[in-house]
């Protein structure tokens, strides 16, 4: 499962495209579920960021018993739980990078970064704003599709993200979008310093070996 990922630098496109960034952004590089994560919406026909919570929580929850941090994209369409989402509340997490662990069962696994060189990863998502003591705060899970024996985040193309991000797009092609991309990355082993989700700091992907390209 995709249980973390990076954002610790802004790309150029970034800067560009969504200056309010800048002002308040602070570098990440092991970040996990129920931690803060940095959304990128639509609302009103305008883009904009919010911080949200990594751990999807419906509105009709009572408590945070009923938190998702992931959605499988392969059967997210026929999941009641986040029907409301995929029709109208479609994000994307912003990173520069994901981990992955491999290895045999029952061994220490190897964690790798994988990367668009520098590149921003659009992480398609699904948000819901939850009411908390008078106050509303998003809530976030990362969808995520099938790669090899793992899962790994539905990756966004940035030609895909005016469909993806509208409300109004056709259901069909959200469909079509939900089939995912075949991006080449980049990927390095890195420390398993990454392992303890309490650890940050570039120290996380630091490579232990060279990096290759992977598709």
């Amino acid at each position: 499962m995709s249980g973390r990922f990076s954002f610790y630098y802004l790309p150029e496109v970034l800067q560009q495209e969504l200056p309010e960034l800048s002002t308040d952004f602070v570098a990440r590089w092991n970040i996990s579920p129920r931690q803060q994560v940095t959304l990128l919406r639509q609302t009103g026909g305008v883009r904009q960021t919010a911080q949200a919570l990594w751990g999807f929580t419906p509105r009709w929850s009572k408590d945070m018993s009923h938190v998702a941090t992931h959605a499988r994209a392969e059967t997210v369409l026929q999941q009641d739980f986040f029907a409301p989402a995929l029709a109208s509340q479609r994000g994307v997490l912003l990173a520069n990078g994901f981990f992955e662990w491999r290895g045999p069962a029952g061994t220490r696994k190897q964690p790798y970064w994988l990367s668009r060189e520098d590149e921003p990863l659009y992480m398609a998502a699904l948000w819901e704003p939850y009411p908390v003591a008078g106050h509303e705060y998003l809530s976030v899970a990362m969808l995520t599709v099938a790669a090899a024996y793992l899962r790994r985040p539905l990756l966004l193309t940035r030609a895909d993200l005016d469909d993806w991000l509208n409300p109004a797009t056709d259901p069909a092609r959200i469909t079509g979008l939900l089939q995912g991309n075949m991006l080449a990355l980049r990927e390095r082993k890195v420390s398993t310093l990454v392992n303890d989700p309490q650890s940050e700091g570039p120290e996380c992907i630091r490579p232990v070996q060279g990096a290759r390209s992977l598709r």
